[in-house]
């Protein structure tokens, strides 16, 4: 991986755990040079738009401690794919898939039932020329990252590169 590009696994992974600590409705991650903006609409209640920036070293900081826990945060995404899965186990589960892909310029948005995933990419079959990606992971296609995620940490199965990639 080049020394420049962002370990989206470990950044994500923080950016949901910060997510499961906020009760959000919909969430947009966008990748900005210093790190991540990240918008999310306010509970039923507030239902008004609040954001914060997360600057790349505290996110990464925040990842090396959550590598360490061993328990997991109930999902509270406003489009729930299983009931067991939290914003950081998604957003690490995209983040492995993201980094497989060497993806950088990165937004993560918050569907009714999925997530819209953009990103940039240098494709090695076309003179490593620049290109954008978007895909639309439904729920029934993030179970399958997100299965193929829990099967890559028990036994180290192959991943589900393929479907990002298009």
């Amino acid at each position: 991986m080049n020394e420049t590009r962002r370990a989206y696994q470990t950044s994500m992974r923080a950016i949901g755990a910060y997510l499961d600590q906020t009760p959000p409705g919909r969430v947009r991650v966008i990748e900005v040079p210093e790190g991540f903006d990240v918008h999310w609409l306010g509970n039923a209640a507030d239902h008004y738009l609040q954001w914060v920036h997360l600057p790349v070293d505290e996110l990464l900081a925040w990842g090396e401690k959550l590598k360490r826990k061993k328990t997991r945060s109930p999902f509270r995404s406003h489009t729930p794919i299983t009931e067991d899965h939290s914003y950081e186990n998604v957003f690490r589960a995209l983040g492995f898939e993201l980094d497989a892909l060497e993806a950088y310029g990165i937004l993560v948005d918050e569907l009714e039932d999925g997530f819209l995933v953009t990103y940039q990419f240098l494709n090695p079959h076309e003179s490593y020329m620049l290109r954008k990606h978007m895909v639309i992971l439904r729920r029934d296609e993030m179970f399958q990252v997100l299965s193929a995620a829990d099967a890559r940490r028990q036994s180290h199965k192959h991943s589900l590169r393929e479907l990002l990639a298009g």
